[in-house]
């Protein structure tokens, strides 16, 4: 088959995964006929340097003119970039489907000003540039110098004459604002105070947020006078953001051995069982990590751990070996850790019925994921943005708001 027709094969496969996706939670939203065009304008191998997929840390990198290299850029998965090397960043081409997914909820519109933290090499910018228009203007910040570089050199080529990529750290470098919408690509614990006012009134913001431990969800959210509040909810997995706003991996998975905490605690009782009904370890995580996303959100004494050998960093979705979760209540002298479908007790037991207590209510809910929260996020020491209870979790210079969104609301 000639080479553009290759191309062309490849370019539509995708397009059908794309128009076609559905989250894992929440309903579809087939791009609109502006982002369909953008993607055609804009081929994704055109805008990759070197990658691999996101699942082949280890494997080998695709270059330009490799054999399989553009229909590896066609896969609808995650893509490292790979430096000169053959060293993975921690940087992805996002997953195109979800990507899409994204940008339609983004709800791009003619004449929109668009900020991207997190840019890479810059194909979803060009795609978000081509639907601002020409009256329109885009811009990407990207942390890693040498990416931004290709993301400007890939923009010019392209003809993406309103969008520019800057070099720099997440909001700190977005300029002046204020954006109509902004959209990270990389999850992040902590936000600082601008992103309260970088945003234009009812203006929308797609924010993927971290939690302790492994759970992670993309927000979108709407300016509503001092606060951001989110319109609905998605599951996601991000490469973590880097820079300030960036979370210290000892924050949100610590090691079990270098807790303090759970070190001067001696082991009491025997162990619980709590398999989540699933005998098998490495099927307990799915349900694990749901009551994870409920339990980060609800629960200051919560905490996840690092265990096993090793000093690499935990797996995307979880290693029963290498995972466990719990709670650390010092002024009780109490602890528990789950591991791989045992619950143990540290010290005083309350911390292990404390933790049983919120399995009844978590399971009382239906086992509801971190899609069934929604989130506002104020300046800290603010009010609740919404008149419903929420839970208060203050976040470096921001409060977070939860509270669990009824079966109805989750769209």
């Amino acid at each position: 088959m000639p080479q553009d027709l290759r191309l062309d094969a490849l370019q539509n496969g995708l397009l059908h995964r794309i128009e076609s996706y559905v989250p894992v939670r929440g309903r579809p939203a087939p791009p609109r006929p502006a982002l369909i065009e953008a993607f055609r304008r804009h081929p994704r191998h055109l805008f990759l340097p070197r990658y691999r997929p996101a699942d082949q840390p280890e494997g080998p990198a695709r270059a330009p003119g490799d054999a399989g290299f553009p229909e590896g850029a066609y896969h609808d998965r995650p893509l490292c970039y790979v430096d000169e090397h053959g060293i993975s960043l921690p940087a992805s081409c996002s997953e195109p489907g979800f990507i899409f997914h994204l940008a339609e909820l983004l709800d791009v519109r003619p004449g929109h000003r668009v900020l991207e933290i997190g840019c890479g090499t810059g194909w979803l910018l060009a795609i978000l540039a081509h639907a601002a228009g020409p009256d329109g203007t885009v811009v990407g910040v990207e942390i890693n110098p040498a990416l931004q570089a290709l993301a400007a050199r890939n923009l010019a080529a392209a003809g993406a004459t309103n969008a520019i990529a800057v070099a720099g750290d997440g909001l700190a470098a977005a300029g002046p604002g204020p954006f109509d919408r902004i959209i990270m690509t990389a999850s992040a614990w902590q936000l600082p105070t601008r992103i309260l006012s970088l945003l234009t009134e009812d203006g929308l913001a797609v924010l993927p947020i971290r939690n302790k431990g492994l759970s992670e969800e993309v927000h979108v959210l709407e300016r509503r006078g001092p606060a951001l509040v989110s319109r609905l909810t998605r599951l996601c997995r991000f490469v973590p953001l880097t820079g300030r706003d960036g979370a210290d991996e000892n924050l949100l998975m610590p090691r079990l051995t270098a807790d303090p905490d759970i070190a001067r605690l001696g082991e009491t009782g025997r162990p619980r069982s709590l398999d989540f009904g699933q005998p098998i370890p490495d099927r307990m995580m799915p349900p694990a990590l749901a009551f994870t996303a409920w339990m980060s959100k609800l629960e200051p004494r919560f905490r996840a751990w690092r265990l096993g050998p090793g000093d690499g960093p935990p797996s995307l979705f979880g290693d029963p070996e290498r995972h466990g979760f719990g709670l650390v209540d010092k002024s009780a002298g109490s602890a528990t850790l789950w591991h791989a479908g045992q619950v143990i007790a540290y010290g005083d037991e309350s911390a292990r019925d404390l933790l049983f207590s919120h399995l009844a209510r978590w399971t009382a809910q239906g086992g509801p994921t971190g899609y069934a929260f929604g989130l506002g996020i104020t300046a800290a020491r603010g009010t609740s943005p919404v008149s419903h209870h929420a839970y208060r979790e203050r976040r470096g210079p921001l409060d977070f708001w939860w509270w669990l969104r009824p079966p109805a609301e989750r769209l």
